[in-house]
């Protein structure tokens, strides 16, 4: 989208290999300490396993909710600054697994210049 480009923004696709994202089960992912999860993007009756994070209103705030959906996938509005070079930091959670929380850094490289998939 040009407005990821010209904006310097990032775009990151979540992707739960341990089932669906759901913020009813308590499950919880955080970029740079704000809760993305939310019963309108990650609820029971969606089976969320892919999870598109952009700014979708184009605005620089992260508003959540529900951009789009697809079968299996939901879009939600995440503001991820690009402009500036540093690491965005991700903290994934599922207390129905048994293990602690998995925290992970990924470069917020522009949306024009790298697609970021990352793998829960």
């Amino acid at each position: 989208r040009d407005d990821l480009v010209e904006n310097k923004k990032r775009a990151v696709i979540g992707r739960y290999l341990g089932g669906a994202f759901r913020a009813d089960l308590d499950n919880s992912l955080e970029i740079d300490g704000n809760e993305i999860l939310t019963d309108e993007n990650a609820g029971r009756s969606d089976s969320v396993v892919g999870l598109f994070m952009y700014d979708g209103n184009t605005n620089d705030e992260s508003e959540l909710g529900s951009l789009f959906t697809a079968p299996f996938i939901v879009g939600t509005d995440v503001f991820m600054d690009a402009s500036t070079p540093k690491w965005i930091r991700l903290k994934w959670k599922d207390p129905t697994n048994g293990s602690g929380p998995t925290t992970m850094r990924i470069p917020n490289w522009p949306s024009s210049e790298a697609l970021i998939l990352v793998y829960f």
